[in-house]
């Protein structure tokens, strides 16, 4: 037996409705229980956890963090900056980082600027790619290499010369 078709279409609103809650798109951290509502809360270590994994690389918590966080060790600042260190030495926290800063500094919208050639003949997707490639050694170098603070990176008045960094 078919199911009469006037009900064929409340599955798909189910999964609409299920798929569109804040609950669903979006990861809640409430904080420690009996906290005021009307106040800040202070995060779990779970949920501080949660936050630095996300945060870092865009994946949940790995077995060092969660094993941090089941100690309650992340309620320490001291805990919470040095499992910051150890993500960020890791290579692929470095990339995801790395990709975060220049999707949101819109580094990528180089390879949507069309050019005149006939004003710009050296304006080829070469140089796009190599442009690109350029900025992300920039800021890989600036925050991975040097250590520099993210505020460098957002004041830095020029570029040295690729004679000037020996490279």
């Amino acid at each position: 037996l078919k199911p009469p078709r006037r009900f064929a279409w409340q599955p798909q609103l189910a999964a609409r409705a299920a798929l569109s809650s804040a609950s669903f798109m979006y990861r809640t951290e409430l904080g420690a229980t009996g906290t005021a509502t009307t106040v800040a809360r202070a995060l779990t270590a779970h949920e501080v956890a949660s936050q630095l994994a996300f945060f870092l690389s865009d994946s949940p918590p790995d077995d060092m963090l969660r094993a941090a966080a089941d100690s309650g060790a992340l309620d320490a600042i001291d805990e919470v900056q040095r499992q910051v260190d150890r993500l960020l030495a890791q290579a692929s926290v470095q990339d995801s980082v790395e990709k975060t800063l220049l999707a949101a500094w819109g580094i990528g919208n180089v390879f949507g600027v069309a050019k005149d050639p006939g004003l710009f003949p050296q304006y080829t997707q070469g140089l796009q790619a190599s442009m690109f490639r350029e900025t992300a050694s920039f800021v890989h170098d600036l925050l991975f290499t040097k250590q520099a603070p993210v505020a460098e990176l957002m004041t830095i008045s020029r570029l040295r010369d690729r004679a000037e960094q020996g490279r």
